[in-house]
């Protein structure tokens, strides 16, 4: 009985811990797509043509940091002069369809 209990025990504290790993995954990829927005939008302001980019080469010029963690894909959507789409998934994720962060305005 008690080798039972402890071996849930040890069961319950790896659940947690691959829970947590994956919640941290799931993370990186929303921190590096809310910094995207922002480089999005500086993009915008100082682009000649005040449009958005849809080239993760153009944001890296404006936070290096993007691509930190190696696993985080951006998936580009429609970008134009009024808006862009995009979307962050980590590969190790939970959230294998990841997330989408949107602009739109009128110009």
């Amino acid at each position: 009985m008690i080798v039972v209990l402890v071996l849930a025990v040890i069961g319950i504290g790896r659940y947690a811990m691959h829970r947590a790993r994956i919640s941290t995954y799931d993370d990186r990829a929303k921190a590096a797509g809310r910094n995207a927005k922002l480089a999005e939008s500086v993009y915008f302001e100082t682009n000649d043509n005040r449009r958005y980019t849809n080239s993760l080469t153009d944001l890296l010029k404006l936070d290096w940091n993007l691509t930190d963690d190696p696993n985080v894909t951006f998936i580009f959507g429609d970008v134009n002069t009024s808006g862009y789409t995009f979307t962050t998934i980590h590969t190790k994720g939970k959230y294998p369809e990841g997330f989408t962060y949107k602009e739109s305005h009128t110009p």
